[in-house]
Parts: structure tokens; sequence; C-alpha cells
């Protein structure tokens, strides 16, 4: 059976596939692995992986063989195509793992500064407000991986909330909340 498989073509072999045919899945196995792993190799960068991803490939190739439409492209466009999401998949799955793996590690206390000691800190030995104002920035900064993009503001608004951020360094405390600006 290995021998008419391999003379079926393209087409013919994934309607096989699609009837259930075995041994018409290890002929597309055997015609396209090596091509499919070199390009999943190339995305991941680790054998054990792509080998994984490439399991994964001909697992929905042979769940999937009825939704190919040989009038909307060729099969093996088909097949790399699959191949391609598939281990952009695991790529991505696999940096959002390393990238929670690294979130919840704890960051060592050292690293970690007392924005309240430094800001009084700077109080007591600097009096210029534009000063104070870049430490209460400072301390007030959100990490940059966390910060939300900004929204569009209009330019009045941006003014208030300078103005209440440079009242609030000046003073040391806060002065009502930013848009209803009171003075000291």
């Amino acid at each position: 059976m290995q021998a008419a498989t391999s003379q079926l073509s393209d087409n013919d072999l994934l309607k096989a596939i699609a009837r259930g045919d075995e041994a018409a899945l290890a002929g597309c196995y055997d015609r396209y692995r090596l091509i499919l792993f070199s390009l999943i190799l190339r995305i991941l960068h680790d054998r054990h992986e792509a080998e994984d991803v490439l399991q994964e490939v001909f697992l929905q190739v042979w769940r999937r063989a009825r939704d190919f439409d040989e009038s909307r492209g060729r099969a093996f466009t088909w097949l790399v195509t699959i191949a391609r999401s598939r281990a952009l998949d695991r790529l991505r799955s696999s940096g959002a793992r390393a990238r929670l793996i690294t979130d919840t590690e704890p960051e060592p206390r050292d690293s970690v500064s007392d924005a309240a000691a430094d800001a009084a800190a700077s109080r007591s030995s600097v009096t210029r407000p534009e000063h104070n104002l870049s430490v209460c920035l400072v301390g007030c900064a959100i990490p940059a991986r966390r910060a939300p993009k900004p929204a569009r503001q209009n330019p009045q608004e941006t003014r208030s909330k300078r103005d209440w951020l440079a009242g609030a360094a000046r003073t040391g405390r806060p002065a009502g909340k930013p848009g209803n600006i009171t003075n000291p």
C-alpha cells in the first residue's frame, strides 16, 4: 500500500486522509516530514519542541483533512501554513510561560528602594521645586512593563495635572485631586 500512496498527488493524498486512510497519512508524513520539520525547527530553535509540534501538525492534518479545499490553494501550502501556525503558537506559549515564571519570582529586596525614605531625604537636602517634582515622579512611577498606554488628553487637562504634581512636590503632600487644584 505504501507504493500506492507514493504515486498519489498531494490533493488525492489529503482526500484519502479525509476518508480515514492511515496509509495515506503515513505517505503524507514520509513526503513532507523533513521540510515541515526544518521549517518548525527554524522557528523554534529547539529540536525537542520541533518534534512535538511536527506531531501536532500531522495530528491536525488527520483531524482536519476534510477542511482542505484545493480551489483555495495547493496541499503543500496548506501543510506549511498549519506547521507555521502551530510553531508560532508554541513559540508564543513558551514565551508566555517564561514571562509568567519571571514575573512570579520575587524581586530581591536590596534592589527595591523605599520611595518614601528617598523622597524625605531629597526634601531635606534639596529645596529646588523642580528637583522635588522629579523625585515625586520617580517615586510614583509604574514599572515600564506594566505601565498602561497613555490616553490622549487635552492640553488643559495635562497642564492642570502638571500643576498639581508641582504643588505636591513643593509642599511634600498632595493638594486634592488633579483637576480640583487647591492652593495650600
